[in-house]
This record gives C-alpha cells, sequence and structure tokens, in this order.
C-alpha cells in the first residue's frame, strides 16, 4: 500500500508543493529529488552516516529547508535522492497519527497534540 501526502517544500528561492511517499522505513525528516533541491536553492548543512534496507552503507549530504505539512510549518533535514519520489520519513510524522486499515484500504493521517483529524 503506497500513502502520498502533499508537502509544500520551501527553501530560500521558493517553495513548492509536491506529493510525497510516507516511507516508515525511514526515520529522517524528508527525502527529494535532487532537482527539486536545486530549484529551491537549498543549503548544505551537514553529513549524516546512513544504513539502507538492502545493508548498504553510505554518508548522505543533509539540507536544510523548511516543509508545511497538514498546516504547520517544520524546519526539516533534507537528504537528496536521484529518485523522481520525495519520502516522508518518521521523524517528520511524530506528531502525527498514521492509521492504516488493510482490510478497508482507508488511510488517515491525523494531528496528535491537539486531536484534530485530517484524512488524506
Amino acid at each position: 500500500m503506497r500513502i502520498w501526502c502533499p508537502l509544500e517544500v520551501i527553501g530560500p528561492h521558493g517553495s513548492i508543493t509536491i506529493d510525497g511517499l510516507v516511507d516508515t522505513g525511514f526515520d529522517g525528516d524528508v527525502c527529494l529529488p535532487i532537482d527539486v533541491a536545486i530549484h529551491l536553492g537549498l543549503q548544505l548543512s551537514s553529513k549524516i552516516p546512513v544504513n539502507y534496507a538492502d545493508g548498504r552503507q553510505t554518508t548522505e549530504l543533509v539540507f536544510d529547508g523548511q516543509v508545511r505539512f497538514f498546516g504547520d510549518l517544520h524546519r526539516v533535514k533534507i537528504i537528496l535522492t536521484e529518485s523522481e519520489t520525495a519520502l516522508i520519513g518518521t521523524s517528520l510524522l511524530e506528531n502525527y497519527r498514521l492509521l492504516i486499515d488493510f482490510r478497508s484500504g482507508q488511510v488517515e493521517i491525523a494531528k496528535s497534540p491537539d486531536g484534530t483529524d485530517e484524512s488524506v
């Protein structure tokens, strides 16, 4: 089951709204296609070690940015990908509740702190 959510990514050169794939195996904030990061003028902030599910280990560059997710503005660390798919990681979801009903295929993401539900 693939879960897609709209995500507004904000950088020094503007903003863009994209659909991000929720990836519960990604413990970071956001992973963006390289061309999106270039378009937004994201700033390099650090590098981190990364372990992939297939056993690969590497070092990834991390960029600073902001995202608007379900109306909330978040400062995030962004990792780049050569893929065309943006990923939403579990760190960005830490103040939300993700409910999946596999039988019906219904998915709901809700803000945890105030209890306001917003279905996707």
